[in-house]
C-alpha cells in the first residue's frame, strides 16, 4: 500500500523486457513493467503503474534502486492505491513469495485466529462433512469423514490506510490431532499450506479455502476472510474418524508469517461413531390383506444408520394366528455407511387363512442401537374367492363389495356386511367385507373370542394401542427376552 504518485524503484538489476497492460478492457490501473534478471531465469513484475509516469523503455538496462514509475491513482472510493509485485519465471508463473526477499522487514505481528460467523460464533473452528456444506452442530459429536475448517488471517502492517488490504494469508499453517487420553499425536503434524516456491496459475484454491454460505472465503477489494480446510492436506482429504477410537481429541493449529511470528490455537472435540443397522420397513407382505395360495415375495428396506461399512445378516420370518412359524429365510448383505438397500427374499405361498405377522430383523454383533433392528407388519390372509388375485400389491380396505356371505363364511371382495370384529365400527366398513354382519365374517363368533381380533371390542388397530409380544417365543428371533411394541 502506498499513496498514488509514490515513486517505484527497482529492487534488482536487469533489463526491461515488457511494458504492457494485461487487463481485458485495458484499464489504466493495470500498466505493468517486467524487468528480467541478468541471468535471464526470472522476472520481476511491477503492476498498477501510472502510464503517464513510466520512466523506462523496453531493452533498457536497470540498476538496483532505479526509479522506474509512479503508482497509479486508483479511482475512489476504493482507496487501495498499491503496487502489485510478483516474482515470476519467464512464462509468467509466480515462483517465489516477494515477502521472503523483503529487507528490512518490520513485521512483528503474528497471524490471528478469528471467530466464525453464526451459528459458529466465538469459535475459530468449524466442522463439516467431507467436501460438503453440512456442518456438525457440536464439536463433541463428530462422526464419519470430517473436514476441519479454521479461520486465520495475518496483519502485515496494522494502521495502513486500507485495513482490508492489510489482511493477508498466513505464510504457513500446520496442524495435528492429539488423543486427549494418551497425549499421542494420531494425525500429523501436517503442513496445510506454505507460500513459498512456485504457484501455478491453475492452482486449485478450493482445495485450501472453504467457500460456502457459512465459510465464505473472500479476497476481493472490499473484504478479506480466509477459511482454511486443514484436512484437505491429508491424502484422503478428510479426517476419517472411523479409523480412530471414540473419545476426545485436541485439534492443534500453528500459523506463521514470513518472519516466523507464530500463533497457536486448539480445540477439544469428541468423536462419536457408532455401529447401527436396522430395518426401515417391510414392503411385502403389506399391512392389510393378501390372498391365500397366491405367491408373494417378502421384501424389506434395510438401512445402515451408522458410520461404518457393515456386513451383517438379515432375517425374515412369518407366523400365523397361532404364532407358528410358516416362513423363515435369511441372507447376508454388505451396506455402506448411511446407505439404504431394498432386499427380496424367496417367494412364499400362504396356505392358511387368518391373521399373520411378518418380522424382518437385522443381526449385527456390535450394533449399538437395537431399537431399530426389527420391523413388523400384521396382515390377513383371505380366500381368493374365485378371482385372479395378485398378492404383490395387496388389497384395499375401501374397495366396493356386494353380496354378503352367511356367518361363518370367509368374506370375499364381493361381500358387503357391516359389523366385523376386525374393524369393530358400525360406522366403518369391515376390513374384509365392508358392513354389519351377525358375527365375525371369519369364524361367526361374537366379538368375545374371535380368531381375528382376539376378543377386543375396539377399532383394529385403535389409535394409541400397542401389542406387546416376547421375541423369545419365536425360535429364530433373539435369544434374550426383549419386549417389542407393535402399533403407533
Amino acid at each position: 500500500m502506498a499513496l498514488a504518485g509514490t515513486k517505484v524503484y527497482s529492487i534488482e538489476t536487469g533489463f526491461v523486457v515488457e511494458i504492457r497492460n494485461p487487463s481485458f478492457f485495458r484499464h489504466p490501473a493495470y500498466w505493468t513493467i517486467v524487468i528480467r534478471n541478468d541471468n535471464a531465469n526470472c522476472d520481476w513484475q511491477y503492476c498498477h503503474l501510472d502510464s503517464d509516469y513510466i520512466f523506462v523503455s523496453i531493452g533498457q538496462e536497470i540498476e538496483i534502486y532505479d526509479s522506474i514509475a509512479r503508482i497509479y491513482d486508483w479511482p475512489k472510493p476504493n482507496d487501495f492505491d498499491h503496487l502489485h509485485l510478483t516474482r515470476a519465471d519467464i512464462t509468467g508463473c509466480a515462483i517465489a513469495n516477494p515477502l521472503e526477499l523483503l529487507a528490512p522487514n518490520s513485521d512483528n505481528h503474528p497471524p490471528i485466529f478469528t471467530s466464525f460467523p453464526a451459528p459458529h460464533g466465538n469459535d475459530c473452528f468449524a466442522f463439516c462433512k467431507d467436501d460438503a456444506s453440512v456442518y456438525y452442530r457440536n464439536a463433541d459429536s463428530l462422526y464419519g469423514d470430517v473436514d476441519i475448517v479454521c479461520r486465520i488471517a495475518d496483519l502485515f502492517l496494522p494502521g495502513l490506510p486500507n485495513s482490508v488490504w492489510d489482511t493477508l494469508s498466513p505464510y504457513k499453517i500446520t496442524y495435528q490431532i492429539r488423543e486427549n487420553k494418551t497425549g499421542k499425536i494420531v494425525v500429523g503434524p501436517t503442513e496445510v499450506l506454505h507460500f513459498n516456491g512456485s504457484l501455478p496459475p491453475d492452482a486449485l484454491i478450493h482445495q485450501i479455502y472453504k467457500n460456502n454460505g457459512v465459510c465464505n472465503s473472500e479476497g476481493n477489494y472490499n473484504k478479506r476472510a480466509f477459511f482454511y480446510i486443514l484436512t484437505n492436506a491429508e491424502l484422503n482429504g478428510c479426517w476419517r474418524t472411523t479409523d480412530f477410537v471414540n473419545g476426545e481429541y485436541w485439534i492443534e493449529v500453528n500459523a506463521y508469517d514470513h518472519t516466523l511470528n507464530h500463533s497457536y490455537c486448539n480445540r477439544l472435540v469428541k468423536v462419536r461413531n457408532r455401529h447401527d443397522v436396522g430395518v426401515e420397513g417391510i414392503i411385502s407382505p403389506p399391512q392389510g390383506m393378501i390372498y391365500k395360495n397366491v405367491p408373494i415375495t417378502p421384501k424389506a428396506t434395510i438401512k445402515n444408520y451408522g458410520n461404518f461399512n457393515e456386513t451383517f445378516k438379515v432375517c425374515f420370518q412369518i407366523t400365523d394366528s397361532m404364532n407358528a412359524q410358516v416362513y423363515y429365510m435369511e441372507q447376508n448383505i454388505s451396506l455402506l455407511a448411511g446407505h439404504v438397500l431394498e432386499i427380496n427374499f424367496p417367494s412364499w405361498i400362504p396356505t392358511n387363512g387368518g391373521t399373520h405377522r411378518a418380522y424382518c430383523y437385522t443381526l449385527l454383533a456390535n450394533d449399538e442401537n437395537p431399537s431399530n433392528n426389527v420391523a413388523i407388519n400384521q396382515f390377513f390372509v383371505i380366500e381368493e374367492g374365485g378371482g385372479s388375485g395378485s398378492n404383490e400389491d395387496g388389497l384395499r380396505a375401501d374397495e366396493d363389495f356386494n353380496n354378503s356371505p352367511g356367518p361363518g363364511q370367509i368374506c370375499t371382495p364381493n361381500d358387503p356386511c357391516g359389523y366385523c370384529c376386525i374393524c369393530a365400527g358400525h360406522s366403518h366398513r369391515c376390513c374384509l367385507c365392508g358392513g354389519p354382519c351377525p358375527g365375525c365374517c371369519v369364524c361367526s363368533n361374537s366379538c368375545d373370542g374371535c380368531c381375528a381380533c382376539e376378543g377386543r371390542r375396539t377399532i383394529w388397530p385403535p389409535a394409541g394401542w400397542r401389542v406387546f409380544f416376547q421375541l423369545a417365543s419365536f425360535s429364530h428371533l433373539l435369544a434374550s427376552k426383549n419386549w417389542v411394541a407393535l402399533g403407533d
